[in-house]
């Protein structure tokens, strides 16, 4: 038995950061539900078209994150989209999102509004920055979490490419073990809580290499 089976993940996050902490879990044996945003009225292939229609090298990248996972597509500018993540998060022991600032409660999905659903809900949100300081606003890449912090040096002659995955890895797996910190605490408590992800202080611990 998997130490997480019987632990039902709703995965909100679309970032790799956030992708890949679902992942984790999933092989830990959650349950994992993938929730797609898709725009009813926007014809652009990479909103809405399935990873069939994209062709095989974009369908691999589609398919890849969705390991261990079940999808659903929702419109999240309709109602109904919102009761279905209400009612996935009745049941639901963790969420992972990686909205920007402001939009989990724009979109009625904040902590606040899911803990008086499900009291026992750990929401795990993952933002670039931060939630509430200067950088709240700025929108980023990981090549610029390992810059702000100066991380790119432990690298020596990396490529970009090598210190994006770096960083977007480092924290998919802090999440991880954020939300694994917080499941324990349940076991004590009997409530969820909110955990909060900032992407560049995860980084920080490279800048020692």
């Amino acid at each position: 038995m998997l130490p997480l089976e019987n632990v039902r993940v709703l995965g909100l996050a679309h970032s790799a950061c956030g992708q890949s902490c679902a992942i984790v879990l999933g092989d830990l044996g959650a349950e994992v539900i993938r929730v797609e945003q898709v725009i009813e009225s926007d014809p652009t292939p990479a909103r809405n078209a399935t990873s069939a229609e994209w062709g095989t090298e974009l369908g691999e990248a589609h398919e890849a994150p969705s390991r261990n996972k079940r999808s659903i597509a929702l419109d999240f500018r309709r109602a109904e989209a919102r009761k279905m993540v209400y009612s996935i998060a009745e049941s639901a022991d963790v969420l992972v999102e990686d909205l920007r600032p402001g939009i989990a409660v724009r979109l009625g999905i904040d902590y606040q509004t899911l803990q008086k659903i499900n009291p026992r809900l750990v929401h795990c949100a993952i933002c670039e920055y931060d939630q509430r300081g200067p950088h709240e606003d700025m929108t980023g890449h990981p090549m610029n979490h390992v810059a702000m912090i100066d991380a790119q040096r432990g690298f020596g002659r990396s490529s970009p490419d090598t210190s994006c995955l770096i960083a977007d890895y480092c924290g998919g797996l802090y999440a991880t073990t954020r939300i694994l910190t917080a499941l324990l605490g349940r076991e004590k408590t009997g409530r969820g809580q909110y955990v909060e992800i900032t992407i560049a202080d995860t980084v920080l611990p490279l800048e020692l290499l």
